[in-house]
This record gives C-alpha cells, structure tokens and sequence, in this order.
C-alpha cells in the first residue's frame, strides 16, 4: 500500500513552532518509552516486498483491514502509562485508525513471529516520513524491541527514497529524547502539541537518511 501524504504537517527545520501554526498530529503522536542495546545486528528484508526484519526475528508487516480493533487494542495498552504521566487518564480516541490502515500507514512489529507492538506513519513534503505512534506491548517492553523498530523503519524509509525521519514526543520525558539522540535523533523544534490537547510541551527530532 502507498503511504499517506500530509503536506506541510511538520515544523520548519531549526525553528520554533507557533501555537496556533496547525501542525496535523495523526491521532495521537507518542513514543514508546523503550530501552535497547546500541549495538544492532544485520537487517535483512524478507522475500514479501513491505517487510523487514532483524536478524534476531523482530520484523515488521503491513497491517490488513479488519485489524483495527487488535491494533487499538494494543496500543491503549502501550501508552497507557504514558499518557497517565501526562496527566490523562487513557489515550484519546483512535477513530482514524481504520483510515490509516487503508492507506498502508500502519505496521505490526512481530517478535518471534508474534504481534508485540504497533507502528504508525505518515509521509510529508521534502521527502519527510514520521513516526506518529511506536508502542510496544508492556508485557515485552524493555527487551529492546523499540529500538530494533527505529532501525528498521530508518532502513526502509531510506529504500524507499525518504531523506528525513521524523518524531516526536512530550518534552518530559528526557529519558526518551536521550534515547533519540543516541539513535541520531537531532532536536529541531520544541512546541506544544499539535491539536493542543495539553499546555505540555513536545520536542520535535529528525534523523537524515542521505546516502552518503
């Protein structure tokens, strides 16, 4: 499936965004709060054009129509904390789920060959893919699944001709914009949420895919 276009959706490079500039969010924007090692093995990509893997088998796949309500499901359980940290008591609604899945926007990350989290995105202007939603199951977070995922979107966003990689999440959790920069993650603009759905700020990062 092609991917959605959302132009002009993301901050100009290196500036401030305004609160009123209307910035699309996708539903919910957040990150899963995962930890990893540094060290990645060998990507390999599977025989199915659209899928990708890591060597120790954590992959990812398109998510077919009819999966929303296990896709929904997984991620209210994934930001679930992170959410109450914002002071919400539950993830907004997903009522634009279904429509993303349609477009090719959303991914199943498999572990063993087992669902263990969800991946949304969006395609903007100037070759830009985003990273609207990571969340991995709390059950298998912690085992460095996150991290694997973000190197393997990296690779197949750079396949696909992308040049930036693009995210962002809530400006308290330092921990998670540590984790961004350490993957290559640069801070490129720092400003409420989108929709404005709270006085918290976001930090938004990108990763450059050029080929050297």
């Amino acid at each position: 499936h092609p991917l959605p276009l959302c132009p002009g959706t993301l901050p100009p490079r290196g500036a401030r965004t305004r609160p009123d500039s209307g910035w699309w969010s996708g539903g919910l924007s957040f990150l899963e709060g995962f930890a990893g090692c540094l060290a990645f093995p060998e990507r390999e990509k599977w025989p199915c054009q659209g899928r990708w893997a890591m060597m120790n088998d954590v992959r990812l796949r398109p998510v077919m129509a009819g999966e929303a309500t296990a896709v929904e499901a997984l991620l209210r359980r994934a930001f679930k904390d992170y959410v109450r940290g914002l002071g919400r008591d539950e993830p907004s609604p997903m009522n634009w789920l279904e429509s993303r899945i349609i477009e090719g926007a959303v991914y199943w990350v498999d572990a063993s060959r087992s669902p263990a989290g969800v991946v949304v995105t969006s395609v903007h202007e100037n070759a830009v893919l985003e990273i609207n939603m990571l969340g991995i199951d709390p059950s298998l977070q912690g085992r460095g699944i996150g991290r694997q995922v973000l190197t393997l979107i990296a690779a197949m966003a750079r396949e696909k001709g992308f040049e930036t990689l693009a995210l962002r999440t809530a400006q308290p959790y330092t921990r998670l914009v540590a984790l961004y920069s350490r993957a290559g993650f640069r801070v490129v603009a720092v400003d409420r949420h989108p929709d404005q759905i709270d006085e918290i700020p976001r930090v938004f990062m990108e990763l450059g895919l050029k080929k050297d």
